[in-house]
């Protein structure tokens, strides 16, 4: 009774018909998706390549292998044995085959599955690219302008640009520009400390754009000690130094690298010889009785700036900053107003010193080296040595004044600490020795800086030698 019943509904004309269109629209469903998947893989996936004097067929090689993608094309139509250079890093693949092909003449289209179709352009086809690019030369027109700020005055600089296209030019002196453009565009005018204005330019060919100033940027909040400020309230209060700032005159010291670097800071430097210590003052003398040293932060730990131990015998101290490697600093930040003793209190008074050290970066290995060599000599010998002659006169003259007779060679001699010979006053006049090139000779110098760093999600390692 029951299969009687389900033979006769298979064989019904309605049945058959709704079957037909549910069949239909499953097929036309999973057509649909994998349109939507092919589209939303070509959108999302980013190839990276880097090919020098490679032919197209090894190009597409290589994204094949390292994609989903299948090139179809027919072999003799395409040119495939053409040598590109390509240096792209996640790009899509449209960018890839725009590059790749350039104006080659091809037309490419992707299918279903990561199919890519490549074909070539027909005559009638290239024409009416051709006929489009001309009708919009045709189409374009100059455009002169200017661009003032809100009380009228030229802006000189100014970046004027056609939005969407690479096409701009930059105001002169007196702030005007001239462009060609096509007609209908919208044009981007953008300066530093000014709002960017989007202007559609529609039939006029002459127009004058007013900019506004963006206060934002002044208001922004920046960290002092441990409050914040506008950054508008201590812009002149914080100079800040990088690496590349920091090595321009080859400091021996952290000390000597802020010699001319950083407003309203003083570098005093000693008696010239490695490891002494240099004065620093920021802002000027701050003090009469107490130290005027400013307060050092390395890497967040306060550093001591006097010498390591008293002199003794005429020796120079040396300074604890200069065991440091000009060449490990990151950056450098000078605090020189009141809100750095907010933090750091009474030592912060003379102004603080934040010193920041390079460290590991997230990738590969990185080695770097600095050498440095040379050689140096005296651009002027004679300072001012007397010979032997107008020194025996001038010592003469001095003993005289002073009623203690003439100067004697030989007496002199003897007063020295383990002198056992003597000459008289003739030998003396008939010796000239010249001291300044005793003393000195042509120098030489050698410096090489190796250091070695890496960074990984769970730390960073930063090594150097000097």
């Amino acid at each position: 009774m029951n299969f009687s019943i389900i033979s006769r509904l298979d064989t019904s004309p309605a049945l058959k018909k709704i079957v037909a269109i549910m069949k239909l629209t499953t097929l036309g469903l999973i057509l649909f998706t994998l349109n939507i998947s092919a589209s939303v893989y070509s959108q999302q996936t980013k190839l990276s390549l880097n090919v020098k004097n490679t032919s197209i067929k090894d190009v597409l090689y290589q994204i094949e292998s390292t994609s989903d993608y299948r090139f179809i094309y027919e072999v003799g139509k395409i040119n495939v044995d053409r040598k590109v250079s390509i240096h792209v890093k996640e790009k899509t693949i449209d960018y890839i085959l725009s590059n790749v092909f350039g104006k080659e003449g091809v037309n490419y289209e992707i299918t279903d599955h990561n199919l890519i179709l490549i074909n070539p352009i027909t005559k009638k086809k290239e024409n009416m690219i051709v006929d489009q690019m001309q009708n919009i030369q045709q189409q374009s027109k100059y455009l002169i302008g200017k661009v003032t700020d809100s009380s009228g005055v030229p802006i000189i600089g100014a970046n004027v640009k056609v939005k969407g296209v690479s096409m701009g030019t930059v105001t002169d002196v007196n702030g005007s520009f001239s462009i060609k453009i096509p007609s209908g565009t919208v044009l981007q005018i953008s300066y530093i400390g000014y709002l960017t204005k989007e202007v559609p330019v529609g039939t006029q060919n002459n127009v004058t754009i007013q900019l506004l100033e963006d206060n934002q940027s002044l208001d922004e909040v920046v960290v002092v000690a441990y409050g914040t400020q506008k950054k508008r309230d201590v812009i002149g209060s914080i100079a800040s130094l990088n690496s590349s700032d920091v090595m321009k005159s080859s400091p021996t010291s952290i000390e000597s690298a802020l010699q001319g670097m950083a407003s309203g800071v003083q570098v005093n430097t000693g008696d010239g010889i490695p490891g002494a210590p240099q004065q620093i003052k920021i802002r000027g003398v701050g003090s009469i009785s107490s130290g005027t040293d400013p307060l050092w932060i390395i890497d967040g730990i306060p550093i001591q700036s006097k010498v390591m131990d008293n002199s003794i015998d005429g020796e120079t101290n040396q300074s604890i900053l200069s065991m440091f490697n000009p060449n490990d600093v990151e950056s450098i930040q000078v605090l020189k107003d009141a809100a750095a003793t907010s933090i750091y209190g009474s030592r912060g008074s003379n102004g603080v010193i934040l010193v920041t050290t390079k460290r590991g970066k997230k990738g590969a290995v990185k080695i770097s080296a600095d050498i440095k060599t040379g050689f140096s000599n005296w651009e002027k010998t004679d300072i001012g040595y007397a010979n032997n002659k107008d020194y025996i006169s001038i010592m003469d003259k001095a003993l005289t004044n002073v009623g203690s007779g003439t100067y004697d060679v030989s007496s002199t001699i003897r007063n020295l600490d383990g002198a056992t010979e003597t000459m008289t006053q003739e030998e003396a006049l008939q010796t000239n020795t010249n001291w300044a090139n005793v003393l000195s000779r042509t120098g030489s110098f050698y410096e090489s800086n190796v250091s070695a760093s890496q960074g990984t999600d769970k730390g960073n390692s930063y090594l150097s030698l000097k």
